[in-house]
């Protein structure tokens, strides 16, 4: 079984795991402490304007919906993903030109990583700041592989604020779920104009209690808990919590959809399978207000135990990541005895191959280096194929994973 990177979100003592994150031995050059300052709090500023600009967009989404801007919401889409490779591109260029002919040197950046780790141990997502981090290191350094001495890796990513527990709505059930529905749109700021509100009301009460009969035979719901945003995606809004039951709990997933008379209530959903389909690789990312992402990721794991770190941080748009936790997973499963992959299932590919990884539920695809007949083509056309997909239909099903 892989090891989930959601219940490790505590970092270890880093020199009790090995030489991976061990400190290069030889000294540092020298250089200016002000100048390593000022390159790492340059690295910082610039990690903070990014995750504002996220956080600016990704705010977007309310409004957008509210007003049925479909193609704004496709602009804001596009300008998210985008957003990333612009600011990692802007810092590179800022930061060479600061260090100067040093700009690649090892031991500089040991150290820059090390006041960076401190600019960032406090922060809500210190996760995402300290890949970004290593986005820039690698672009400068032109990695191949892992450098443990540049790089955060496996339990460095994680701070002191890192998941900690999020402000959940709070909606007791004591058998009116049509108040507590009802309650539920107005905190998350769905207050019309509905199609019709009260029969879309009567219908998502007689479906949950249909449902938690069904999934949860004699146990009864006590309460539900709501994450404090909705999650916005292409044309709907979803409502997503879980409901406490007298023993154990069942996700809650509630879509929300503009109809010709006003919104409606779409579906209401409490299956695992159902709500996983919603979070699954072959949809876009969705805009949810997630200041901790770490806690938002902890909070889905919490309803969807199948899901795993890195595809959970994808779904909610942190798919640079999303890939950090893939990689952790997999050293995690080299480290485990298991350290080789296999050819996927079915007919081989003309342009790629694929492999599996024996215990995760993903594929890695390589570019062939020659294309069989009919297939006329180049790796470079591949890429930007692949790029148009990422970016045009906002799906990110091969995890931007071609490198």
């Amino acid at each position: 079984m892989p090891v989930d990177p959601v219940d490790e979100f505590r970092p270890s003592d880093p020199s009790s795991e090995g030489s991976d994150v061990a400190a290069p031995t030889a000294p540092l050059p020298r250089c200016p402490a002000s100048v390593l300052a000022s390159g790492a709090q340059l690295l910082h500023e610039v990690y903070l304007a990014y995750r504002d600009q996220f956080d600016l967009v990704t705010r977007r989404a309310h409004a957008r919906f509210e007003r049925q801007d479909w193609i704004g919401g496709q602009r804001d889409a596009r300008e998210r993903l985008l957003l990333y490779s612009q600011f990692v591109g802007w810092v590179q260029r800022d930061i060479t030109t600061l260090l100067g002919s040093r700009s690649d040197d090892q031991h500089i950046w040991a150290s820059l990583k090390e006041r960076f780790a401190g600019l960032t141990h406090e922060s809500a997502d210190c996760e995402i700041a300290r890949t970004f981090f290593n986005s820039v290191a690698r672009r400068v350094h032109q990695t191949v592989g892992v450098d443990p001495a540049t790089e955060f890796l496996d339990g460095e990513y994680y701070g002191s604020a890192t998941g900690g527990e999020p402000a959940l709505g709070h909606y007791p059930v004591a058998g009116d779920v049509v108040a507590t529905f009802d309650r539920m749109l107005d905190d998350l700021s769905f207050v019309g104009p509905f199609e019709d509100r009260q029969r879309d009301l009567r219908l998502a009460a007689e479906a949950f209690r249909q449902e938690v009969a069904r999934l949860a035979p004699g146990r009864d719901p006590s309460a539900i808990e709501v994450w404090p945003a909705a999650f916005y995606r292409n044309k709907a809004a979803y409502i997503v919590g879980r409901v406490a039951l007298d023993e154990g709990t069942l996700p809650l997933v509630v879509a929300v959809v503009h109809r010709q008379d006003g919104l409606a209530i779409d579906a209401v959903l409490l299956s695992t399978d159902d709500v996983s389909v919603v979070f699954g690789f072959t949809r876009s990312y969705f805009h949810a207000d997630t200041p901790n992402p770490a806690s938002a990721v902890r909070f889905l794991h919490s309803i969807m135990g199948g899901k795993s770190a890195h595809e959970l941080y994808t779904a909610i748009g942190f798919n640079r990541h999303g890939k950090s936790e893939l990689f952790r997973t997999l050293r995690a499963e080299f480290s485990n005895g298991v350290s080789y992959f296999e050819p996927a299932e079915g007919e081989p590919g003309l342009v790629m191959n694929v492999f599996r990884y024996p215990t995760l539920q993903v594929v890695f695809k390589v570019i062939r280096d020659r294309f069989g007949a009919p297939k006329r083509t180049t790796r470079r056309a591949v890429r930007e194929k692949y790029q148009l997909v990422f970016i045009h239909d906002r799906v990110g099903r091969d995890r931007k994973s071609v490198v």
